[in-house]
């Protein structure tokens, strides 16, 4: 959901104005459909590159039409497929360091992309790296406001809890608090999902939900390749990842033995920082085939 992830937030994002840029996003977008596609399986969902290129790395003029820009491109590689479009948001300020800003500015600041993305005909916002309840609350608050579908991904801690040091339990009682009562019929929020957190902050979180009841409430998980936690990050802004789509393949195994159901018609896995082509091409080809929507 970012091609320049890193170097986006130093050097900006792709000018999707210019041909070579849309090509580029294009060409990088076909080769996950094309890796999806693989033995005859299909894809359901495909997420636009606008993670983290809100208000903050793009001007006011600029965040409309490039939030656009690759909506079409998503759009045009999708073609006449059966395949949903997510629209892809990221946290105000840094990954790794939840905004300390009132739920009221949270909301303001995603508003603006979120209202760009659902103009652009998006069929759900996919909010990914929430690390606090203020800017999760904030992020339902927009797709109610919107009225469109929202997929929330928070970061978890090798305690179990967010990057606040919120208890799972604490974010869906705020929600819930907030007026935003989990059902997919009365509100906009669908799943929430974990993930840019490593393998083994994801598997406490997910025993934090289990021990909580909270399981039928989440919506899966997509890990870095990294051991390593938040702190950790190689001098730059994302992790070293030093995991492989072998190992990544097997701890995902062994997470969906124990926290998800093989009938659930909509649970998420796959991988964040660090993983690409190659982790979709493991699962497709080896997840056991329960696992695996037709």
């Amino acid at each position: 959901t970012a091609l320049e992830y890193g170097a986006g937030v130093a050097k900006g994002p792709l000018d999707l104005s210019k041909k070579f840029c849309r090509t580029l996003l294009r060409k990088q977008t076909e080769l996950f459909v094309t890796a999806g596609e693989e033995n005859g399986r299909t894809i359901n969902v495909l997420a636009t590159n606008t993670f983290l290129y809100g208000a903050q790395n793009l001007s006011p003029q600029n965040l409309r039409a490039f939030n656009h820009a690759a909506v079409d491109i998503a759009r045009e590689t999708v073609d006449n497929r059966a395949i949903k479009i997510w629209g892809a948001m990221g946290p105000k300020g840094d990954c790794y360091t939840p905004s300390s800003d009132s739920v009221t500015k949270l909301f303001d600041y995603h508003m603006a992309q979120a209202h760009a993305l659902r103009d652009a005909d998006v069929d759900a916002l996919l909010a990914e790296t929430m690390g606090s309840v203020r800017e999760c609350v904030a992020m339902v608050e927009v797709a109610r406001r919107l009225e469109i579908s929202l997929y929330l991904s928070v970061m978890a801690t090798d305690k179990g809890t967010l990057l606040d040091g919120s208890a799972l339990r604490e974010l869906f009682t705020a929600l819930d608090s907030f007026g935003t009562e989990y059902s997919p019929r009365r509100n906009t929020l669908q799943r929430v999902l974990v993930n840019c957190s490593s393998h083994i902050q994801t598997r406490a979180l997910y025993e934090h939900a289990k021990a909580e009841g909270l399981l039928a409430r989440m919506g899966g998980f997509y890990p870095n390749a990294a051991v390593l936690d938040h702190g950790e990050k190689n001098g730059q802004s994302k992790p070293k990842c030093d995991i492989d789509a072998e190992q990544m393949l097997r701890w995902t195994v062994e997470m969906l033995e124990d926290f998800a159901d093989p009938q659930d018609p909509e649970f998420f896995v796959g991988g964040c920082c660090g993983t690409g082509v190659a982790l979709l091409d493991s699962f497709l080809n080896n997840l056991p085939e329960k696992w695996l929507k037709k």
